[in-house]
Parts: C-alpha cells; structure tokens; sequence
C-alpha cells in the first residue's frame, strides 16, 4: 500500500506533476494489497523471464538449415545443442 491516499499528495511529496504512467500507476495500487502485488509482480517477472529467451531458441532452430545466414548472428555458429537436446 502507498504512503498517500490522493494523487496531489504524492505530487507534493515528489516535488513534481505525475506523469501519466504514474497515475495511473497510482490509481491501480492506491488499494490494492501488497500481497496482490507481490503476487502481480511474480507472475510479471515470470512471463517476462520466460518470454524473452524465446527470440534466441528461434534463431538456434532456424539458423540449422532454413536460414543458413542466421547464423552470422550468433555467437558460435557452429555450436548447436538443440540437435542433441530434441533427439528421440
């Protein structure tokens, strides 16, 4: 929970006008729980997390033989892992 209970107090506490992010930011978490949030935050960071190493799978699958110049973009090209990792 924030230490204000109205926009104008955090504004003057801040020394400056809230941006729009801020207040909207504001209005969202003026009453919500810490514990909703930590949980919010959690499953924010975990999306995140997850989603990002999606762009670096796709290059290592379709730098193998789709699109043999994808590989320039690597860091070792001819270092390729997934072969082993999916074998049956």
């Amino acid at each position: 929970m924030l230490p204000f209970s109205t926009l104008e107090e955090a504004e003057a506490k801040l020394g400056r006008n809230l941006t729009a992010a801020d207040a909207l930011w504001f209005r969202y978490t003026v009453a919500t729980p810490d514990s909703w949030l930590f949980c919010m935050n959690a499953l924010f960071l975990f999306v995140i997390l997850n989603t990002t190493t999606l762009p670096s799978l796709l290059l290592n699958v379709l730098a193998q033989a789709t699109f043999p110049y994808l590989r320039r973009f690597k860091l070792r090209p001819f270092f390729t892992p997934l072969s082993v990792a999916f074998q049956v």
